[in-house]
């Protein structure tokens, strides 16, 4: 990553619960604090989310095109969603 304004961030045990955040029970709760302001840069322009790229027509064999396009693109091709099944 070459440019000085982009930051890989380790999410690892944001959203789980129980033995996966023992070691930081309150992370959940702090990182709320957090989405107001997340919310008010990504509106402004100022963070800019990852692209994603909706892969195949739905359904579980979408999943194997998701993870050649994925490999494909070395990883630097956005986010690869398949939408398993509607609401």
């Amino acid at each position: 990553m070459g440019d000085s304004n982009v930051h890989r961030v380790d999410l690892g045990v944001i959203g789980r619960s129980g033995d996966d955040i023992k070691d930081h029970p309150t992370i959940n709760e702090e990182l709320a604090k957090f989405i107001p302001m997340i919310k008010g840069l990504v509106e402004s322009g100022k963070m800019i989310p990852n692209e994603v790229q909706l892969v195949g027509n739905g359904g579980l064999e979408s999943i194997p095109q998701a993870v050649a396009e994925q490999q494909k693109s070395g990883g630097a091709g956005g986010k690869f969603v398949v939408k398993v099944q509607s609401p």
